[in-house]
């Protein structure tokens, strides 16, 4: 079992320090003709240090079981 004052500082880090998603603009690229109707510029999000970890953690978490067959043929 863990430290209790581990999970604390752990849980602590990653809500302080695991930042927010951001929105970022783009700039749509042209070939060089006004297109009527599309866009000038979209936009993207840049997730979070907390969103790439639990991705991660979960990728990893799974990675064993994520080729078994979980239903057989009869």
């Amino acid at each position: 079992m863990p430290n209790p004052s581990v999970i604390v500082n752990a849980r602590r880090a990653f809500f302080e320090y695991g930042g927010q998603p951001t929105i970022v603009p783009r700039n749509v690229i042209t070939d060089g003709y006004a297109d009527v109707g599309r866009p000038l510029t979209t936009t993207e999000v840049a997730y979070s240090g907390k969103h790439n970890g639990l991705a991660l953690y979960f990728a990893r978490m799974v990675k064993p079981i994520w080729k078994e067959r979980i239903v057989i043929r009869m």
